[in-house]
């Protein structure tokens, strides 16, 4: 699904070719690349025998979807940090087994490694915190 949504956001952009790679070049090939994986795993994973696909286990899909669209919606207007560890708090929820004090030490930490390297590694423009100024 990955793969397909990838091709479908990155159909305007342009390929190019081997000498002259376009914007859409690499994306189209990650996507291509994810199709065909996904592929080779669903086939040989149908072709064992006696095992039965399982259901879809909904509540974790549900809840890390929530969880990334939280982050996406929080990053501008409450910055990388309030992002990152509402995504971690969320996505802890998907399983039942989550422990408060491990989800906030794991928050914390990806917080604080997700600032060192995307803000003051790669210097993205991204707000680390909140701002209420505007």
């Amino acid at each position: 699904m990955v793969g397909l949504a990838g091709l479908w956001a990155g159909r305007s952009l342009e390929i190019g070719d081997a000498a002259e790679m376009g914007p859409g070049h690499v994306p189209r090939l990650l996507c291509l690349s994810l199709l065909v994986l996904g592929g080779v795993i669903a086939l040989s994973g149908l072709r064992r025998p006696g095992v039965r696909p399982a259901g879809v286990a909904w509540r974790p899909l549900l809840v890390v979807t929530l969880a990334v669209l939280a982050f996406a919606a929080a990053l501008e207007r409450l910055g990388l940090v309030v992002a990152v560890i509402a995504a971690v708090v969320i996505a802890s929820a998907a399983t039942p087994g989550a422990r408060r004090r491990e989800t906030a030490i794991a928050a914390l930490v990806l917080a604080v490694a997700v600032v060192l390297i995307f803000i003051t590694g790669l210097g993205l423009p991204v707000p680390a915190l909140p701002r209420f100024d505007r």
